[in-house]
């Protein structure tokens, strides 16, 4: 059914080589823009299945994701514009949840809920929950806006520019940084919109590579505290830790939901 007056989503699927889940994040949305790398696995065949569904697709290289994902929004002509990786997916009703929002909240500029964490089977590991929009928070590392879960408005991307094509791991975070020091009005709903999957080839298992690109990241809108590599690097795993353990104690003060540490490991160790 379509409902006049309600926002046109544009979501660009950046993708390579994730042809065992592209079927599904396809299906989770009623169209979108898929920017395709090059891949060489059944990717290409898959789109091409729903091509007619599609605003528009391509494959071909590209310089990585966030350059996939700007390649997306600038031919986006959606009002609210997100982008959703080729191996997650959106839970039923999350684009009319979300359009309701705008439609009843003109002042929001970017909103975002929380995740299901499921596995290579999409089999439901835990919910992992957000938390209300604080600057320092998701500049340390306390909370993070969770990317598959964030919608914002085209004059948002307009404002705040296009994604850091230098960043692979941390793009989202210091978008979401960036739209803080912009002044981005953000709204939190507490309920679960898409779904993360974690497994084995996910490029967030690459820990290394994450929280080198968390430290320069939080060094480009900190500055150094200290010259010496060792000194500054020091200071800022402190504050990482600080926030964190604030973040914690904040949920446990609301009465988030949480999932024991070991119940979580085993769940990851089983997946």
């Amino acid at each position: 059914m379509i409902y006049s007056g309600y926002p046109k989503f544009s979501v660009v699927t950046p993708s390579y080589n994730q042809g065992q889940f592209l079927e599904q994040t396809i299906l989770s949305v009623l169209e979108y823009i898929v920017i395709d790398g090059g891949s060489t696995d059944n990717s290409v065949e898959i789109i091409k299945k729903y091509q007619d569904r599609l605003a528009y697709w391509v494959s071909g290289p590209d310089k990585g994701q966030s350059d996939a994902i700007n390649k997306g929004f600038r031919i986006a002509s959606g009002d609210i514009l997100t982008w959703l990786n080729s191996d997650d997916y959106y839970l039923p009703n999350t684009l009319h949840t979300v359009a309701r929002y705008f439609i009843d909240h003109p002042e929001i500029e970017c909103v975002y809920g929380d995740l299901h964490i499921v596995d290579k089977n999409s089999k439901l590991l835990y919910v992992s929950k957000a938390m209300p929009y604080s600057y320092r928070m998701v500049l340390y590392g306390g909370c993070r806006v969770p990317q598959p879960a964030s919608f914002y408005k085209r004059s948002v991307v307009d404002r705040v520019g296009y994604l850091d094509t230098s960043l692979h791991y941390t793009m989202d975070i210091e978008y979401f940084i960036r739209f803080g020091k912009q002044g981005v009005r953000f709204a939190y709903l507490p309920q679960p919109l898409s779904c993360f999957r974690i497994h084995t080839i996910s490029k967030t298992q690459d820990m290394k590579r994450l929280d080198q690109e968390n430290r320069i990241v939080m060094t480009r809108y900190t500055g150094r505290y200290f010259k010496n590599e060792l000194l500054h690097n020091a200071v800022l795993s402190f504050l990482h830790f600080f926030y964190r353990v604030k973040a914690f104690t904040m949920r446990v003060i609301s009465r988030k939901d949480f999932v024991p540490f070991r119940t979580r490991w085993a769940r990851w160790k089983a997946n």
